[in-house]
């Protein structure tokens, strides 16, 4: 057998395995195969130790093939823990760890997350066997590109480098059928794999290999779960105080298992991890208060985040800019118009990496409706280190800086079939953006605007999402409009019994034809201009400017139909009638149509 290495033989122990579970599927023989891989691992010794929630190591199998393998243990039951106290907290540890395999399956397939290789039970107690990630945490490589003698301070373009890779890689949890959430997001958690390249090459280049580990916290965002399951682990699923947001360190918040089951809390997270890394320090430094603040959520509510700023304030005239490319850069192109003062042009840069903890503070604000979302902070990161070296020039030169915010940006087009249900009587759904009840959407608001109620619409999402909200518009007022089909109904069957039997001529290219209208014939002729008039309604905006536009188009169909048919036997008996019915049916239009759009004014 082989064991891993840096462990000998002598602090080695065999551990078997009593199952062991496949995280995809495949055939009997095949399962077979791969099972026997991990029935027989090689553990160092003392692993089993009591009284810790869980621990994770790396262990081997007699082929050599090394993994990594993660196990929690039953905790220690206290004097003070009653026999069904104890079974719930064992329940609760098992459930969690259950779910935390099942997210990680979901993920094992992408890019900066660790393979999967199973679900095992051992000694009666629940592991996770998965990929050894070679590298370094993000916390250890913080330092090979420091700005201050300590080299607790990293360089911000690094940090902002830094910063993109980690928003590229929550953004792949979008590639799942459903969106997820690690929600203890931390510099432990962020591993940069040396399989390929060094971690000092991936400082150098800018481009980083990241891998996410540690899913104990992790959900799916959408998820529609037991209640009850959240509350019998919440006890085991906790994220790190200071890298977590105010939603996960209470429990009195209206609709908090929404809140937890946000995308925001990870953008919360990392921007913590940034500010660290950019500062030395934690935005509230809790692991440095002089006494106990008794609760970090009211904690991180009354105090506010120093906006980080002078990053660059250890460096001096005497020791130069070495060892600083953007500085360095910047340098060159000033110094090609005459001499550069380097104390200004330091001064300068301090200026221009405020830019990026103004970014930062965006992502860390406490309301989770008012944080960035996550390709708005890639997108600032990318303009921030896209125009460092330039801005530092403008400044020094007095110019105004590049802005990091795109005024013109659009979110990605991620379109989303949303069914709005039969319609209902007197109601009719409304979809409205998170946190922003007053206002509905564009998008919901023409949808209902077009009369597309008991379809299927695509909703283009905003900076927070779409939601069905509980609100109902009110009732159509349909009367006007049934009004007017019913006069233009009356009127046409009164003119219609009016010309019918007197004799006419129609002239149409210099041909003429006569004879007695008939009544199918002057049906026709009072029923077209009408019908030829209702798409015109939909030209208007209001219902009065809907009606005033089709009530001009229907005299003018009926005047063109009066000036090709001569009535020739005219009487007065029949044109009494005909002309009064005329003149009334445009009244009544013309008066329905100026008091819509005048008196009521209300948009349709």
């Amino acid at each position: 057998m082989t064991q891993p290495e840096n462990t000998s033989l002598s602090d080695m122990r065999i551990l078997e395995l009593d199952s062991f579970e496949v995280p995809f599927p495949m055939s009997e023989s095949q399962q077979e195969r791969y099972r026997r891989r991990f029935l027989t691992l090689l553990v160092p010794e003392g692993s089993d130790d009591r009284g810790g929630s869980g621990y994770v190591c790396k262990v081997a199998n007699p082929e050599g093939e090394t993994f990594a393998m993660k196990r929690v243990l039953r905790p220690m039951r206290t004097p003070s823990m009653d026999e069904a106290s104890y079974k719930r907290t064992v329940t609760a540890q098992t459930a969690a760890f259950r779910r935390e395999f099942e997210n990680q399956q979901r993920l094992s397939g992408l890019k900066g997350f660790p393979k999967l290789y199973g679900y095992g039970i051992a000694e009666g107690e629940p592991l996770i066997v998965m990929e050894w990630v070679e590298g370094e945490t993000c916390k250890k490589a913080a330092g090979l590109r420091a700005v201050d003698p300590k080299g607790t301070r990293v360089e911000p373009v690094t940090v902002a480098k830094l910063g993109m890779a980690l928003f590229d890689l929550i953004a792949r949890f979008e590639y799942l059928d459903d969106s997820f959430a690690h929600r203890d997001i931390s510099p432990n958690n962020i591993m940069l794999r040396t399989d390929e390249k060094s971690v000092s090459e991936q400082v150098e280049s800018g481009e980083f290999d990241l891998c996410l580990i540690d899913f104990g916290s992790s959900t799916q965002v959408n998820l529609h779960q037991d209640p009850s399951f959240t509350r019998l682990t919440s006890v085991v699923r906790r994220a790190t105080p200071e890298y977590a947001p105010p939603e996960m360190l209470t429990n009195d918040l209206p609709n908090l298992d929404r809140l937890r089951r946000s995308p925001l809390i990870d953008v919360y997270a990392i921007s913590s991890v940034l500010y660290e890394l950019l500062c030395g320090e934690t935005p509230y430094r809790l692991g440095k208060l002089s006494e106990d603040p008794g609760s970090y959520y009211r904690y991180k509510l009354e105090h506010a985040i120093p906006l980080p700023s002078s990053m660059h304030i250890d460096l001096t005239p005497e020791q130069g800019i070495e060892g600083q490319p953007e500085l360095i850069e910047a340098y060159r192109t000033l110094s090609s118009a005459g001499a550069v003062n380097t104390s200004k042009l330091i001064a300068a840069a301090n200026v221009v990496d405020q830019q990026l903890g103004r970014i930062l503070l965006k992502g860390l604000a406490n309301e989770q409706d008012s944080r960035a979302q996550v390709w708005e902070m890639r997108g600032m990161l990318e303009r921030f280190v896209d125009n460092y070296t330039d801005n530092i020039v403008r400044r020094y030169r007095g110019q105004m800086l590049l802005p990091f915010i795109d005024v013109n940006a659009v979110a990605p087009v991620q379109t989303q079939q949303i069914s709005l249900g039969a319609p209902v009587r007197g109601q009719a759904t409304v979809l409205r953006a998170t946190g922003q009840a007053q206002f509905p959407t564009g998008a919901a608001t023409q949808h209902l605007r077009s009369g597309g109620v008991g379809r299927t619409m695509t909703a283009t999402p905003s900076s927070t999402p779409l939601v069905r909200d509980e609100v109902r518009a009110k009732r159509p007022i349909t009367a006007p409009v049934i009004m007017t089909a019913s006069l233009i109904a009356a009127v046409s069957i009164i003119v219609a019994g009016c010309i019918s039997g007197i004799d006419a001529s129609l002239t149409l290219f210099d041909k003429t034809v006569s004879g007695t209208i008939g009544a199918p014939m002057a049906m026709l002729f009072c029923i077209i201009p009408p019908l030829l008039s209702v798409p015109f309604y939909y030209l208007g905006e209001s219902l009065g400017s809907k009606l005033l536009v089709g009530t001009c188009v229907l005299i003018a169909l009926e005047t063109a139909v009066l000036l090709l048919v001569h009535i020739t036997d005219w009487t007065v008996y029949t044109a009494q009638p005909v002309a009064g019915v005329a003149l009334a049916s445009i009244a009544v239009f013309m008066t329905i149509g100026a008091l819509w759009a005048i008196v009521i004014r209300r948009r349709s």
